[in-house]
């Protein structure tokens, strides 16, 4: 019995001296380089510094070789030649009376590689993380300045990488900007200049929805994971890709939709845009009014998944390619779900093809879709709506415009119908399929062409509408259906 008691004595005594033992991780006051590690390159060892540490190692290469922590509230600020994280970098501060993340800021003169976590994140108030380099930046590992910790009360901090030559991040690196569900979102800033190759998703939404921006000034980006600023509770957040001479490939989901207002959305390139994933500036369907999406470029756009801008009233969805070819084979949604219709914009500079649902219904009123080009096509998907208790427009413009069978244009209203315009202004008009703008007063359908007008779909008007056809060379009508007697044109 006393041998049991004099076991269990010794066991308190030696966990009483493991806990008196001084740590491995001491605070070390930067009063130079040195400090921290000497050499070149220059390893540090696992240490905590005092707040403020700023330090310029030169040209010299450093190498954070050991777990490096910064204090609550704290200011870390390291220049080199060359950084390399290996180990960690903690500013996160979520326990109770340490709620403050650490601001922390790497700048190399030649290139950035982060191998292992930077952590601002926080319980009280979120720090920052930024990230600078003449050179490329390899982002491998997680980058997180997020709220953290039980009932945090921080809205998401503030993380920017910039680099001067290329930027990749790996689908380890996961950036972490995301406020609480009663906090806001932060801010993410992304730029390469030769270059933006993103595998990892990116995060900055929050109650309402914070910022994310992705720019490159004379290269590529690439999007291969989802990001989002989306309002959980509240608005969302936004959105912007800017290849100023590049081109823009968007592989997964572009989100800044709200649980009230919607966000916006800017998708912009040069060269080129092509959306393999949705883009979702929408609203609450009840309560809230869509957001904005926006894709542009010099060059080719091609949407191949769905455009969001809807709500309780539409939002505004623009796709405009100023010298190369629209082109939509998935939906363009920007209805009112309880109020008014948005707006859609279609416009190119070579060949607009619609092949896809373009919405911009309204519960009280329709909206307005606007599709223009050098050519255009509404396919046989090309299905556009703008129709509410007051129809909505729709109007076609382009050199030549064919709208093939199986296609529906609609702007009925229930108590005046809505208006549909077509205008081939150099060259044939060729309408094949379902115009109808009927309402207890009806509506109009008006088409033109500066050549030829050949009409063989189903044209309605109901009631005292006006439908009214007109060429510059022949009209045929053979085969055409009309709800009241055809006219020249309508006012």
């Amino acid at each position: 019995m006393a041998t049991q008691s004099a076991r269990r004595w010794r066991a308190v005594l030696f966990l009483c001296a493991l806990s008196a033992a001084p740590s491995a991780v001491h605070a070390v006051a930067c009063t130079s380089p040195d400090a921290l590690c000497t050499g070149d390159p220059c390893v540090t060892r696992p240490v905590e510094v005092t707040s403020p540490c700023v330090l310029d190692f030169g040209t010299r290469t450093l190498v954070i070789g050991g777990t490096l922590r910064v204090p609550n509230g704290g200011t870390l600020s390291l220049t080199a030649g060359d950084i390399d994280v290996r180990r960690a970098i903690i500013g996160r501060h979520a326990k109770p009376f340490s709620g403050a993340g650490a601001d922390i800021a790497l700048a190399a003169r030649g290139s950035l590689t982060v191998r292992w976590r930077i952590d601002a994140s926080a319980r009280a108030s979120a720090g920052s993380i930024h990230l600078l380099a003449l050179q490329d930046i390899r982002l491998l590992a997680p980058i997180r300045a997020a709220t953290n910790g039980p009932q945090p009360a921080a809205s998401g901090g503030v993380i920017s990488v910039e680099a001067g030559g290329s930027l990749l991040a790996s689908g380890r690196a996961r950036i972490r900007a995301e406020g609480a569900s009663g906090t806001a979102g932060g801010s993410v800033t992304l730029s390469g200049g030769r270059g933006v190759l993103l595998y990892n998703r990116v995060g900055a939404f929050g109650s309402d929805g914070g910022s994310i921006a992705v720019s490159s000034q004379a290269g590529d980006i690439t999007v291969t994971q989802a990001l989002s600023a989306a309002g959980t509770r509240g608005r969302g957040g936004s959105v912007a890709l800017l290849a100023l001479t590049g081109a823009l490939q968007l592989l997964q989901r572009v989100d800044a939709e709200g649980q009230s207002d919607g966000g916006s959305i800017y998708a912009v390139a040069d060269r080129a845009v092509n959306a393999y994933g949705d883009i979702r500036a929408r609203g609450n369907l009840a309560s809230g009014r869509g957001g904005t999406a926006v894709v542009a470029s010099n060059g080719d756009v091609r949407l191949f998944e769905a455009v969001y801008a809807d709500g309780a009233d539409g939002g505004a969805i623009t796709v405009v390619s100023t010298n190369g070819v629209v082109e939509t084979i998935a939906p363009l949604l920007a209805d009112g779900n309880a109020g008014v219709g948005g707006t859609v914009r279609a416009s190119a500079g070579a060949a607009a093809t619609i092949d896809s649902a373009i919405d911009a219904d309204g519960d009280t009123r329709g909206g307005v879709i606007t599709v223009s080009g050098g050519a255009v096509t509404i396919g046989n998907r090309g299905d556009l709506f703008a129709r509410g208790d007051i129809g909505g427009a729709i109007m076609i413009s382009g050199g030549a415009v064919v709208v093939e069978a199986g296609a529906k244009m609609l702007v009925d209203g229930d108590v005046p119908g809505g208006s549909i315009d077509l205008d081939a202004t150099a060259g044939d008009l060729t309408l094949s399929g379902d115009f109808r703008a009927r309402g207890e007063t009806g509506g109009r359908i008006r088409g033109s062409a500066s050549r030829s007008l050949r009409a063989t779909g189903a044209f309605a008007a109901a009631g005292d509408g006006c439908i009214g056809l007109m060429a510059g060379a022949s009209l045929d009508v053979t085969g055409a259906e009309f709800d009241v007697p055809l006219a020249l044109t309508c006012p």
